[in-house]
């Protein structure tokens, strides 16, 4: 075997390992999801919060609805699941550890564990101001299944009102789609941008931090008091002006709703990264004039905003580029 042909060998088996593990993985985790009695309980404690990797609901499970269950830290015991005489899949709880449990879960502080209270479920991001809307709705009654394995819980599905949520987003987001601004048709706007931090990634990625300069629009309000709503317009000179949204504004081209998702327009700080050529000119802009720098964002009609692009002397940063580099 040629030296050449050796490479391409050891490159395919590198490839090929990591599918394997992932697959391993995947077929593991499905298994424990999928094997033990099934249980569906109740959740409490709704917490919607936007994280890095996505649109997660933190919540803890409302145990103490299915029996005399209490525990604090240091006296945690393992929880004992059983069916309830009148049948179904909601369980019948207790600290009992007994050998004529359907199902135990040991005691801990793991999110293997029934008295973990961060768990998380995520959504998908397109639904998730109508799933903001419907957890605060208190008619709704919102559960999720679970799964014992080796005394260990793993989480299935969620449901609202008996009703499995995957399967019933769309219904969700037309039930209260009314309710979320949509009088406001999207919109983009180009902001100023301040406190820009460059850094380098790899040898060929770079980045650039950096947080939208509202106070430059006209904002001014009180951080240590609740964060108000936005209202964007347009002077008679095109200029973005921003302030306080009032109850019953009507002269609002757009108007963002605050709240702890990053696409609100009070999350600190934003990042825009470029690789090799594209990564290197970001770098050299910077150093030659950080104030030239602009964001562009897009308003939706559930009030929400996104960053679209970083512009660069009035010209969005790929135009530049080409530009750049076809002199």
């Amino acid at each position: 075997m040629t030296q050449e042909k050796q490479m391409q060998l050891i490159r395919l088996i590198c490839l090929i390992i990591p599918i394997i593990i992932l697959g391993y993985i995947t077929l593991t985790t499905n298994h424990k999801q999928n094997s033990g009695t099934l249980w569906r309980v109740d959740i409490t404690g709704y917490d919607p919060r936007d994280l890095l990797h996505g649109r997660y609901i933190r919540y803890q499970i409302d145990w103490a609805k299915y029996g005399a269950v209490t525990a604090t830290r240091g006296s945690t015991k393992t929880l004992c699941l059983n069916k309830a005489p009148e049948g179904g899949i909601e369980p019948v709880v207790s600290l009992d550890t007994a050998d004529n449990c359907a199902s135990t879960i040991n005691a801990g502080k793991t999110a293997k564990n029934w008295n973990y209270q961060g768990r998380r479920y995520q959504i998908p991001e397109k639904y998730a101001n109508a799933l903001d809307k419907a957890f605060a709705d208190r008619k709704n009654k919102f559960s999720i299944d679970i799964r014992v394995h080796k005394n260990k819980l793993y989480v299935g599905d969620l449901h609202m009102n008996g009703k499995a949520v995957k399967y019933n987003y769309r219904n969700i987001q037309n039930q209260y789609i009314a309710s979320l601004g949509a009088k406001f048709a999207p919109q983009e706007f180009t902001l100023a941008v301040k406190n820009l931090r460059p850094y380098q990634v790899t040898d060929s990625q770079a980045c650039v931090a950096y947080e939208i300069d509202w106070a430059k629009h006209g904002l001014s309000f009180d951080m240590s008091e609740q964060t108000p709503d936005l209202c964007l317009t347009h002077s008679k000179d095109g200029r973005v002006i921003a302030a306080a949204a009032q109850n019953g504004t009507q002269n609002c081209s757009a108007r963002l709703r605050s709240g702890a998702w990053n696409s609100t327009w009070n999350y600190p700080f934003e990042t825009f990264c470029r690789n090799n050529r594209h990564g290197k000119f970001l770098l050299d802009q910077y150093k030659k004039d950080p104030t030239a720098f602009a964001a562009r964002i897009e308003t939706n009609q559930q009030e929400n905003l996104y960053v679209k692009e970083l512009i660069i002397d009035g010209t969005p940063f790929n135009d530049a580029f080409n530009i750049f580099y076809s002199k």
